[in-house]
């Protein structure tokens, strides 16, 4: 098992329940990149889902440094198209879809040809006789867009 020492950890958001959901932004002590992690913690562990290695360059449109800022620059970059219904995006947040249209109901992820690192956290609702599909977080990465950048970095 590797440990990584962050020196500090910049920001972190946590969504509690029977276990916590943590997205964290920081640096890896002598490590020329910062890491944006979204794990899920189970006591003592933390599960990691995903990390992205983030250089400078990507830093410089960021204006908060928060965790969810920085993944969402990064869905900016690197991101593939997550379609609902009409609703399309590569970074989608605290957004509600009513099914009770057909076209709702479908979820779509480009067709776009490589490796994807995804996610969608959601949940569905029944208020007044309607469901809907809440999400709270979505996005896809096109990890070999990723790997090229990383990889470039790494030459410079």
């Amino acid at each position: 098992m590797r440990y990584v020492a962050f020196n500090p950890i910049s920001k972190a958001i946590v969504q509690s329940g029977s276990s916590f959901r943590i997205l964290f932004f920081g640096h890896p002590e002598s490590r020329p990149y910062y890491l944006v992690i979204e794990g899920q913690w189970f006591a003592p562990n933390l599960n990691v889902i995903a990390a992205f290695k983030v250089f400078a360059d990507i830093l410089v449109s960021v204006s908060d440094q928060e965790p969810i800022t920085v993944l969402r620059v990064l869905a900016e970059r690197f991101g593939v198209p997550i379609q609902i219904g009409r609703y399309s995006d590569t970074f989608i947040i605290s957004k509600s879809f009513a099914l009770k249209d057909q076209e709702n109901r479908l979820l779509k992820i480009s067709t776009e040809k490589g490796r994807f690192a995804q996610t969608m956290h959601s949940s569905f609702r029944q208020q007044d006789g309607q469901t809907f599909l809440d999400v709270s977080l979505a996005y896809c990465l096109n990890v070999d867009k990723m790997a090229d950048y990383v990889k470039s970095q790494s030459d410079n």
